[in-house]
């Protein structure tokens, strides 16, 4: 893109040249990331878009239960952390320490499922 290109971006989303960059650039690896996978996608009968959504998910749902202190790089770990995921309080479920409060339990309770999914593929490729 160039500076003329990135000039007129700023002025139409009123965002600075940094951030209009930024953007740019995270939009081009985006597009080099949909061509990579488009071959592993089509044979899951995906398209790109999803087989990086999913593969995003299972990302941040390993760190999430790593930042719970569970171990997501070694069968046991997964284990445990499944048998976890299967009692925890839907309040634990949740980044930061439970509060109790009603939407954070009812989203906990929804992101359970989710998280589960995420284990039982982690332990797929153990």
């Amino acid at each position: 893109m160039t500076d003329k290109e990135v000039k007129e971006l700023m002025d139409k989303t009123g965002m600075d040249e940094g951030y209009v960059r930024s953007m740019l650039a995270f939009k081009e690896r985006y597009e080099e990331q949909l061509s990579e996978v488009a071959p592993m996608a089509k044979a899951l009968g995906m398209t790109p878009e999803q087989y990086i959504s999913e593969m995003d998910e299972q990302r941040v749902n390993l760190n999430f239960l790593a930042h719970k202190g569970l171990d997501v790089k070694t069968v046991k770990g997964l284990m445990e952390a499944k048998a976890w995921l299967e009692t925890a309080d839907p309040d634990d479920l949740m980044d930061g320490e439970p509060t109790g409060d009603e939407f954070d339990i009812a989203v906990g309770s929804m992101r359970r499922g989710m998280l589960l999914k995420t284990v039982e593929a982690a332990l797929k490729k153990c």
